[in-house]
């Protein structure tokens, strides 16, 4: 596309009256139809220039014949739709040039992935909404963009592969007979197992990720991890016995960067109440935006005792990240991000403080699938051993659930 075609795009979005994204996307198909931009393949009325309504070589939005695609092309497909929604990257361009491109490639994928969940071709189930909605949100895919340099961003086969069929929605348990160690039956996504609360695996899922966010914390402030209330100050009675995950305090510095506390929280979108799956379903992020309710409820009267900021940060078990983790918590250390990437001058290398960030929501985002990995292999292997106990055989051999190596 052109420069005056991005800015017409753009203006139509940031235009009065706000059209949803889903009419963005309809009108986005009608403006491709007209102008003719073809993508992958250039179309053309009779098939060969770069306009006009005929079917492009690799699938061009066209509705006549010609070219290689057909009637029609495959841009109807929602994979075609998706790959051409694929927003471009512009964290590491200093040119001014792609500056209209990445918000509109943006815009354009989100019209699409709405398009796709709400009128997509066949039912989609609610479990599937849900999921699909949580696996789109932020940072519930920076660990596929990881390299294994160290040891927090690395996952072992058992885990990567548990990791991909979580997120693709594949089975986990091919067995319906398989009893949870709590005797309850076990689904074959696997959901029961971000539910059961047997055997203690979510506290140490809990611990990894606060230890992972305390490390990035570390890094603008003096970071204590597991405080009482009561240890930091003067607070209601009620509240002297709640614990703090983090706890900002440098002993002087009263600055919003240096001087928090936080409590982590990690939520599962898919519900077995009826109607918290439908409300999953229907809006982004809803089971985050529940979980840091909830922390705001159990810690607003300590934070306004102790005259100290609250952050919940909330995660769900699919990846994506809470809006409070996202620009309350852990703004503070873009700063550090930019001193990083300071020169002698005092100018910030933009491409250097893109890739420090990004480094960090990487190493967050695979702590959190290596440790869900762990979860669900730790329970597999009980629920396997509880089902041969009660039909009075030997447990089978141990399963390799060894997420570390």
């Amino acid at each position: 596309m052109v420069r005056s075609e991005r800015c017409s795009f753009c203006q139509y979005h940031s235009g009065s009256g706000a059209p949803s994204l889903l009419l963005g996307a309809r009108w986005w198909q009608r403006w491709r139809q007209g102008r003719g931009d073809s993508g992958l393949g250039g179309g053309g009325r009779g098939g060969g220039g770069r306009g006009g309504r005929g079917g492009g070589g690799h699938g061009g939005v066209g509705r006549g014949g010609g070219g290689g695609g057909g009637p029609g092309g495959s841009g109807s497909a929602v994979g075609e739709k998706l790959f051409r929604s694929l927003p471009i990257c512009s964290a590491e361009r200093e040119s001014d040039s792609h500056y209209l491109q990445a918000p509109t490639s943006k815009h354009l994928h989100e019209a699409l992935h709405h398009h796709l969940v709400k009128e997509g071709p066949g039912p989609i189930s609610l479990r599937d909404k849900a999921r699909i909605r949580s696996c789109a949100g932020p940072g519930a895919g920076n660990w596929l963009e990881a390299r294994p340099v160290c040891h927090a961003m690395s996952l072992s086969n058992p885990a990567i592969s548990v990791a991909f069929r979580w997120r693709f929605g594949l089975a986990l348990v091919h067995d319906p007979s398989l009893r949870c160690a709590c005797g309850k039956q076990i689904d074959r996504e696997g959901d029961h197992f971000q539910r059961c609360m047997v055997g203690g695996h979510h506290v140490t899922r809990h611990h990894a990720l606060r230890g992972a966010t305390a490390s990035l914390f570390r890094h603008v402030a003096v970071i204590q991890e597991e405080r009482h209330a009561s240890s930091i100050g003067t607070v209601h009675p009620e509240d002297a016995g709640l614990r703090l995950d983090i706890v900002a305090d440098d002993g002087h510095t009263r600055s919003s960067t240096t001087y928090f506390m936080a409590d982590v929280t990690i939520t599962h979108p898919v519900s077995s109440n009826q109607a918290k799956l439908n409300r999953t379903s229907r809006l982004d992020g809803a089971a985050a935006q529940d979980a840091e309710a909830n922390k705001q409820r159990t810690y607003s009267r300590a934070s306004r005792s102790l005259a100290m900021p609250f952050f919940p940060i909330a995660v769900e078990s699919f990846g994506r990240w809470g809006k409070s983790a996202l620009w309350s918590a852990l703004w503070c250390i873009r700063d550090k991000a930019a001193t990083l990437a300071m020169n002698w001058e005092g100018k910030v290398n933009k491409r250097q403080k893109a890739l420090i960030l990004q480094r960090w929501w990487r190493t967050l985002s695979c702590v959190n699938a290596k440790m869900n990995s762990y979860l669900i292999l730790q329970k597999l292997r009980l629920a396997v051993a509880h089902t041969a106990t009660i039909r009075g055989g030997t447990p089978p051999a141990p399963i390799n659930t060894n997420c570390w190596d």
